[in-house]
């Protein structure tokens, strides 16, 4: 049982997420895989994503995820329609080929986070840097989220 904490204002260490639940906070090492698509400009796209697994720090589940995604990889990159492409886009492959990855990840936890661009402050677009901290935080916010679930 963990023993209570007070609330710490300061970050958890890198790595770490922190897990409110009735009063208390408990660290959890996670290693987190995770990928964006899009870019983030208002007159290019919609919409900008954000996905990606979040896995126990322990080595044995990492090292499981990372042999059935290069397991999968392999067996796709020897059908010919993928032989001569350089990374594997979810838009360029079959729905079949989508469909098994999906269910091989059923058992891992996900996240996603959709930032709907034209719903965003103009000041947002003004500068790299804050385009850069807009991301950080939705990405941010988007784990805690699924921290409470």
């Amino acid at each position: 049982m963990p023993k209570r904490m007070r609330k710490r204002s300061t970050p958890a260490p890198e790595g770490h997420l922190l897990f409110q639940g009735g009063g208390l906070f408990m660290s959890h090492t996670v290693c987190v895989f995770s990928d964006e698509s899009g870019v983030f400009d208002k007159g290019r796209n919609k919409y900008f994503v954000f996905g990606g697994l979040i896995l126990d720090a322990g080595k044995e589940e990492v090292s499981k995820v990372s042999s059935l995604y290069t397991n999968m990889e392999n067996h796709m990159r020897c059908k010919s329609e993928y032989a001569n492409l350089g990374e594997l886009k979810a838009n360029l492959l079959s729905f079949q080929d989508r469909r098994r990855i999906f269910a091989t990840l059923v058992p891992f936890n996900k996240f996603g986070v959709v930032i709907q661009l034209d719903a965003l402050l103009e000041k947002i677009f003004t500068s790299k840097k804050s385009k850069q901290r807009f991301q950080d935080y939705a990405y941010k916010i988007g784990l805690k989220m699924l921290s409470k679930n």
